[in-house]
């Protein structure tokens, strides 16, 4: 799971392929 802000990305390392990440669930207040 990766936690991360609208403006930020997640990289996994160069050439390496993964599926698009979707977000599961709205905002949580206080995280």
């Amino acid at each position: 799971m990766f936690l991360a802000r609208g403006d930020q990305g997640v990289h996994y390392a160069t050439g390496v392929w993964h599926h698009p990440l979707l977000a599961l669930d709205g905002v949580i207040e206080g995280r």
